[in-house]
């Protein structure tokens, strides 16, 4: 039976706080009102939700939604982005500029794998095929969990793939296990039902954070005002985040307690 993740979001804190930093970036000095704030989100998970939010209320007329995370900030396409901390930290090698403004969510990981793969534990990974996002969090968290069993990447096969396949990579057995964020860790779990293992590696807790640059916080535009919605009333706002993410409602519904805390 497929265990639970954790993903701790702040339910009145995490709106207002991201309301109030498109705010200030939007600002211009005379208070004339400029051209909308360009916003990239992640449309494979439900840490974005706070973002649609602003996006729905009447504030979010200022705000201008896109697919795309760092690689579209340091592109200058969007003017900034959401993103898990692990690409900031990687991507700053290249790029001095990115600033993180705050964090949207935090989250467990956990591997979701195939017991008639013949796999119980960590250990069992070895010669295992895992699917994950490649050079993400995800892809780091198998590092991870190898490392504390003694194991290294190269004694798994890393199988590239985006999270919205695995749930039927997984079924058909096309991989052993994948490592994922929600809601597609969920989903994974799902598809193959009683066969699903859940792997719970080593503590580690990823920051989904809101991004943007130097260059940017140095010349803000003008602004709207923020939501007062919360992310504490699953009835209102699971649909909101379902019907812009990739995930159907029913699927993403699994995923939601997790948010709830």
């Amino acid at each position: 039976m497929a265990q639970e993740g954790k993903v701790r979001a702040r339910p009145l804190s995490i709106v207002a706080a991201a309301c109030a930093c498109m705010g200030w970036l939007l600002v211009a000095p005379n208070g004339a009102v400029a051209e909308k704030l360009r916003v990239g989100v992640n449309l494979t998970t439900i840490e974005t939700l706070p973002i649609y939010l602003v996006e729905r209320e009447a504030a979010g007329e200022g705000i201008e939604l896109s697919g795309g995370a760092i690689p579209s900030l340091t592109a200058s396409n969007v003017d900034v982005a959401t993103n898990a901390e692990t690409q900031a930290i990687l991507r700053s090698t290249a790029n001095a500029e990115i600033r993180v403004i705050l964090t949207v969510a935090e989250y467990d990981y956990r591997i979701v794998a195939r017991r008639s793969a013949g796999i119980r534990t960590a250990m069992d990974l070895r010669g295992k095929k895992i699917a994950t996002s490649l050079n993400s969090s995800a892809h780091f968290y198998i590092v991870k969990t190898l490392q504390s069993v003694g194991l290294s990447e190269p004694d798994v096969t890393v199988v590239g793939m985006t999270p919205p396949e695995m749930p039927a990579a997984l079924a058909r057995g096309d991989v052993d296990a994948v490592s994922i964020w929600e809601p597609a860790a969920e989903q994974s779990a799902k598809a193959i039902g009683l066969d699903a293992l859940i792997l719970q590696g080593p503590d580690y807790r990823e920051r989904f954070n809101l991004n943007t640059t130097a260059t940017i916080l140095a010349d803000p535009k003008s602004s709207p005002r923020g939501s007062s919605a919360t992310v504490s009333s699953p009835s209102e706002t699971r649909p909101r985040s379902s019907a812009r993410s990739s995930p159907k409602r029913s699927r993403s519904g699994g995923s939601w307690p997790r948010r709830s805390r």
